[in-house]
């Protein structure tokens, strides 16, 4: 199940991604598409490019080949970089809390 959910997020992290890069065109600011020659690349060339960014942004990696060229993608970065971070906090938090609720058990036995 949380597979599943983590895939989702990405392709919709990744969608969003590739709509902020149509808006910005669409603005005429320019894009990470163009910046990175994939404006005549196929759809499955960017929806992939489009994925590994939010992989690498999401885990707060961000390896730097594919990056924000304009205040609407800086923008989705930095709300994506802060939910991740905030995500990996929420998850060590339970981490946590489930190692001592074991080691609270395995004391009293």
């Amino acid at each position: 199940m949380s597979l599943l959910l983590l895939v989702f997020l990405l392709h919709l992290v990744g969608c969003f991604f590739a709509v902020a890069a149509n808006l910005s065109e669409d603005l005429g600011m320019g894009s990470w598409i163009i910046e990175n020659d994939l404006d005549e690349a196929s759809i499955e060339s960017k929806y992939l490019a489009c994925i590994y960014w939010a992989a690498v942004t999401i885990s707060t990696v961000g390896y730097g080949d594919i990056l924000a060229t304009n205040t609407v993608e800086m923008g989705l970065g930095i709300f994506l970089v802060f939910s991740g971070v905030a995500m990996y906090s929420y998850i060590i938090s339970k981490l946590q809390d489930l190692f001592s609720s074991v080691t609270v058990s395995d004391d009293d036995s």
